[in-house]
């Protein structure tokens, strides 16, 4: 996501100062919210994520978040949760979708349909 903002700021599209209110609220709503969860992969993750390489031709880091992401939503939807999988890269996107993830890209998806993802009527 960050990557996101800065390539906004870098192509003159915000402002720094609008780039760091942008920061900052994103760091509010998301990092430091109670249900944000960190998820490391673990080595049998990092081995599973070559099979997602191969299938999907990601790079290695998305494969990696990949795994991790069904390995978490499998276990979230037992719970009766999901997880949304938030990116712009898509390459990334499309092989979520097809491994049958929800997904949000915030340079073309507007907030409606991300309220809709995280708390569906």
């Amino acid at each position: 996501m960050i990557f996101v903002f800065v390539r906004r700021r870098n192509e003159g599209k915000i402002t720094a100062t609008r780039f760091n209110q942008i920061r900052e609220h994103f760091e509010t709503e998301f990092i430091d919210r109670d249900k944000m969860e960190q998820i490391f992969p673990t080595e049998d993750q990092i081995t599973d994520s070559w099979d997602i390489i191969e299938k999907h031709s990601l790079n290695s880091t998305d494969a990696i978040l990949l795994q991790c992401a069904l390995d978490r939503v499998n276990e979230l939807r037992i719970e009766g949760d999901n997880l949304v999988l938030v990116s712009s890269d898509k390459r990334l996107m499309r092989a979520a979708m097809i491994e049958g993830l929800f997904t949000f890209n915030p340079e073309i998806d507007n907030q409606a349909s991300l309220d809709a993802l995280i708390d569906p009527p």
